[in-house]
């Protein structure tokens, strides 16, 4: 699909939910310092900040809208649509006018046991540090979306973050994820659109049991 102009907001600050706009400009011949995955196909997710332009940006301006882990850019100078086209955007200029999307953090309970599978679709980086949810099917975690009270649903595009206290690389999240009974799930979620960053804190169970979260698949 071609990009698509977004619209014309103000340099600096929020312009609508959680979404806002940050003006950064940065040196050519500076390492950037951005470790970004592209798994959503929509968005360049902030999986880490390094040293390099943009750690030197923030710091620089501490009073100003920053970049921060786990933000996701949603465009860039103007630009919106598949994320290629925002990475290219990045590398080709020294100055980004960014539309970023911060999440905000949920806290979110199922119970495994009651269900054999968590019904989540999973994609991950090797490098990554975090699990895309692609889609919610029939499990655990859709039972917890349609039981809950709660204006915040587990749904495409979430990302899992930690698991059983554990922050590490995606193959560590997923090893930890297995044979468990309970997910205590700590979440980050948008204000005006569902976007979670899910932290799962898990008990074993006393005889356990191999806990099948869905599809799995492994970005190249």
């Amino acid at each position: 699909a071609e990009p698509k102009a977004a619209t014309s907001p103000p340099l600096q600050g929020f312009i609508k939910g959680n979404e806002f706009i940050v003006r950064i400009e940065r040196s050519l011949e500076t390492n950037i310092g951005l470790n970004l995955d592209a798994l959503d196909e929509e968005s360049a997710f902030v999986d880490g900040i390094l040293p390099g332009s943009i750690e030197a940006w923030n710091q620089a301006h501490p009073s100003d809208p920053r970049l921060q882990q786990y933000d996701r850019i949603l465009g860039v100078n103007g630009l919106r649509g598949h994320t290629d086209t925002l990475l290219r955007e990045m590398r080709q200029n020294a100055v980004w006018d960014l539309v970023v999307h911060r999440p905000i953090e949920v806290k979110i309970s199922v119970d495994c046991a009651k269900n054999p599978t968590l019904g989540l679709d999973l994609k991950y980086s090797p490098n990554g540090g975090s699990l895309l949810i692609s889609t919610v099917s029939e499990g655990a975690i859709r039972e917890w979306n349609q039981s809950s009270s709660s204006s915040c649903k587990v749904g495409k595009h979430d990302r899992v973050i930690e698991v059983n206290g554990v922050r590490g690389t995606a193959r560590q999240l997923l090893d930890t994820a297995t044979n468990v009974t309970t997910l205590d799930l700590v979440s980050f979620t948008s204000l005006d659109k569902a976007h979670l960053l899910v932290v799962v804190r898990a008990r074993l169970a006393k005889r356990p049991q191999s806990r099948d979260v869905g599809r799995i698949s492994r970005d190249r």
